[in-house]
C-alpha cells in the first residue's frame, strides 16, 4: 500500500529525518513514537503530501485514498451534524437546504428527495448510534462544536475520518484530550476497522494504546528510526538490547583507544630518547644515522596510531546517557493531609458530585479518574480551597508542606529564567544543576526562559523544585498531558523518588498503574473506589 524509502528532511542546515524506510500493508497498524521534536509530525506531513522531503521517495499504491487527522482540534461554528456530514458533499448540501430553507418551496421538496436518495437519513441514524456509544445525546448533534470540550472535539474529528471511505487513516496524537473510556472505544474501533482491511499510521505517546493497536512500531531517535514488530513494550526491549550492545561496543573501542594512546606515549618518549642519543653521540656517523632512522620510524608508527585512533573514535557508537536520579533523601512523616465529609457541588441544575468523603495522609497516592467533564478538576479545586462546595466540609492540614501543579504548568513558575525559579531554596547552584541534569535538563536548557521550554521540561523542573523544597504532598492536575514517552518515563522516576504523598488526575493508564496506590472513579456524580 505504501513504501517510504530513505526519506530525508532538512530544515536549513539541521537534519530532522535521515534514512527513514518502511512499508505498510493492507489492514496493518503502524505506530510511530519518539520524543517531542523528533520529526514524527514532519514524517506524517511528508506522507500526506503537505510537505516535500529533502531526499528519498514515497511510493503510494495507485488510487490510494487517505484521510489525515492533525494534532489540533476542530475550531468551527458548524453544528456537530454539519461537521460530520461535510465530507459527504451530496448529503451535506441537501442537509443545508433542508434545515435552512423554506419548507414551502420546490427547492425544499427536491432537497428532501435528493437527501433520501443519497442516504442522508440513514447517515443521521448512524451518527446518532455512534455518538451514543461515546455517551453523547441525540440533541448534541445540533449544538455548535465550539460548545464542547477538547476531548469531545477530538472524538468528532476522529468520527469524521472513520465515516470516510479512506483506505489509509493517518492520525497524529489521536488520544490527546481523550479520557480512558474514549481511548478504550478508539482502540476497539481501530481493531475492527483494520480487520475490514483499513490501514493506519498513528503517532502516539500513549504506551498502553500503542501496545494494544500496533502491528509494528517505528521509533524515531536523533533523526534515525528503529522498526520493531509489536508495540511500545517491544520497542523498549529492542532499545534496551541495543543500548547494552552499543555500550559493550563503546567500551571495547575505548579500551583499544586507551591502549593505542599508551603505546603512542611510549613511542613518543622512545623517539625523543633516540633524538637525544643522536645529538649527544660521540660518533656522529653510524650512531647518529641509526638514532635518526629509529626516531623517524617511531614518528611514522605514532602517525599511524593516531590515524587508527581517529578511525576508532569515528566508529565508537553514540550511547545515550542513562537517567540517574540521585537526590538527597528526606523523610516525610505519615500524618493526615486532608479529609472531606459529604462534599457536594452543583452548577445550575447539573449535579457535579455529591457525598464525597475522603481521608488522605502524606503517604497516600490517590488517582482520581473519570470521563471528561465528570467533575475531577472541580473536586481538585474544592480540595485546594479555590472553589467552595455547596455542602459538606474540607479539612486540609496546612502544617504539611504541600504543592499544587496545575494543568497550565507555566503558571507555576514565577520568574522568567528557569534556573532562577529553583535558586530560592538555599541550595548551591551546582547542586540545583545536578538535580536538573538528573531530570534531563542540562546545560543551556536551565538558562532558557520558561516560555521557551516544553510542557514536559517544565513538569520535570516543577517536580525537581518540589524535591528541593522538601515538599511532603503534591496535588497534580493532568501531569501527563502533552508529554512524550521520554518525559513520561522521567516523570515517573521522579515521582517514584519523591518521598511524600499525592492526589493526581490522569487518563494515562500506565502512569496511573505505576503511581497510584488508591484509585477513585467518578460514576454518576459519586466518587467510588476501584479495585486494581
Amino acid at each position: 500500500m505504501l513504501h517510504v524509502k530513505a526519506l530525508q528532511v532538512n530544515f536549513g542546515l539541521q537534519s530532522v529525518l535521515q534514512n527513514i524506510s518502511f512499508g505498510l500493508s493492507v489492514g496493518e497498524v503502524l505506530a510511530i513514537t519518539g520524543a517531542n521534536g523528533a520529526g514524527k509530525s514532519t514524517l506524517l506531513k511528508c506522507i500526506t503530501g503537505i510537505m516535500a522531503p529533502t531526499g528519498g521517495e514515497i511510493q503510494r499504491q495507485k488510487g490510494l485514498s487517505f484521510a489525515y487527522l492533525p494534532q489540533n482540534t476542530p475550531n468551527s461554528n458548524q453544528s456537530v451534524m454539519e461537521f460530520l456530514l461535510s465530507d459527504f458533499p451530496e448529503i451535506y448540501q441537501n442537509y443545508q437546504k433542508i434545515y435552512s430553507g423554506d419548507s414551502e418551496t420546490i427547492e425544499y421538496a427536491n432537497a428532501i428527495t435528493e437527501y433520501i436518495e443519497a442516504g442522508g437519513y440513514e447517515m443521521e441514524a448512524k451518527l446518532e448510534k455512534i455518538l451514543e456509544s461515546f455517551a453523547f445525546y441525540k440533541d448534541d448533534l445540533f449544538n455548535s462544536i465550539h460548545c464542547f470540550s477538547e476531548g469531545q472535539k477530538r472524538i468528532f474529528a476522529l468520527l469524521r475520518l472513520f465515516l470516510s471511505e479512506a483506505q489509509l487513516l493517518i492520525l497524529d496524537e489521536p488520544t490527546n484530550h481523550l479520557d480512558i473510556s474514549m481511548r478504550l472505544y478508539l482502540e476497539e474501533v481501530i481493531n475492527i476497522e483494520k480487520h475490514k482491511g483499513r490501514s493506519f499510521i498513528i503517532v502516539s505517546h500513549d504506551r498502553v494504546f500503542v501496545d494494544k493497536i500496533a502491528d509494528r512500531t517505528l521509533c524515531i531517535q536523533r533523526g534515525e528510526s528503529v522498526l520493531v514488530q509489536g508495540g511500545y513494550s517491544q520497542v523498549q526491549a529492542h532499545l534496551e538490547q541495543e543500548f547494552q550492545s552499543r555500550q559493550q561496543l563503546s567500551i571495547e573501542i575505548q579500551d583499544k583507544i586507551n591502549k593505542l594512546e599508551r603505546e603512542a606515549r611510549r613511542k613518543k618518549v622512545w623517539a625523543g630518547r633516540k633524538e637525544k642519543e643522536k645529538i649527544g653521540a660521540a660518533d656522529k656517523g653510524f650512531v647518529g644515522a641509526r638514532a635518526a632512522a629509529l626516531a623517524k620510524r617511531g614518528k611514522e608508527v605514532e602517525r599511524k596510531q593516531l590515524l587508527l585512533m581517529d578511525k576508532l573514535k569515528a566508529e565508537k557508537p553514540f550511547v545515550e546517557k542513562r537517567l540517574n536520579l540521585s537526590f538527597a533523601n528526606y523523610t516525610v512523616v505519615s500524618r493526615e493531609m486532608l479529609s472531606t465529609k459529604n462534599l457536594s457541588k452543583t452548577f445550575g441544575s447539573r449535579k457535579i458530585f455529591e457525598d464525597v468523603t475522603l481521608q488522605v495522609s502524606t503517604h497516600d497516592r490517590v488517582a482520581i479518574i473519570g470521563s471528561n467533564g465528570s467533575g475531577k478538576t472541580t473536586l481538585m479545586k474544592c480540595l485546594l480551597g479555590r472553589l467552595q462546595p455547596d455542602s459538606g466540609t474540607v479539612s486540609r492540614n496546612d502544617y504539611v508542606k504541600w504543592l499544587y501543579l496545575p494543568q497550565n504548568i507555566q503558571d507555576y513558575f514565577q520568574t522568567e529564567i528557569l534556573l532562577d525559579n529553583l535558586m530560592i531554596y538555599g541550595v548551591e547552584e551546582t547542586i540545583v544543576r545536578q538535580f536538573l541534569g538528573a531530570a534531563k535538563l542540562r546545560r543551556d536548557r536551565v538558562l532558557q526562559p520558561v516560555s521557551n521550554l516544553s510542557y514536559g521540561e517544565l513538569m520535570r523542573a516543577a517536580i525537581v523544585s518540589a524535591i528541593l523544597a522538601k515538599v511532603e504532598f503534591l496535588f497534580l492536575d493532568e501531569p501527563t498531558n502533552h508529554l512524550d514517552i521520554e518525559s513520561l518515563e522521567v516523570l515517573e522516576q521522579l515521582l517514584e523518588d519523591f518521598p511524600g504523598g499525592m492526589v493526581f488526575i490522569s487518563h494515562d493508564r500506565q502512569f496511573i498503574a505505576k503511581n497510584a496506590r488508591t484509585i477513585l472513579s467518578f460514576e454518576s456524580s459519586m466518587l467510588v473506589p476501584v479495585e486494581f
